[in-house]
């Protein structure tokens, strides 16, 4: 099972939360496979998507102190 890794290994490996690693799972953004019952990743595929130049640990929602921080919002105006 060396080429396959658990959530654990995965949030552990991409600096993420367990429940982060179910929510990308929820949302199709991260392939995952049921296995023995349990929920495995390919370590290949998390390895290349953790060195990937677009990866970003964030998978929170932007709070509105976020955009005000940013510059979306400003003084009570949300700049599209």
């Amino acid at each position: 099972m060396e080429d396959r890794l658990t959530a654990q290994e995965v949030a552990s490996l991409l600096g993420i939360s367990v429940s982060a690693v179910h929510r990308l799972c929820a949302r199709g953004t991260l392939g995952s496979a049921m296995f023995a019952g349990r929920r495995v990743f390919q370590r290949q595929i998390i390895l290349a998507l953790k060195n990937s130049a677009g990866y970003s640990k964030r998978t929170r929602r932007r709070t509105f102190q976020d955009l005000l921080d940013d510059g979306t919002v400003r003084q009570g105006v949300i700049e599209l």
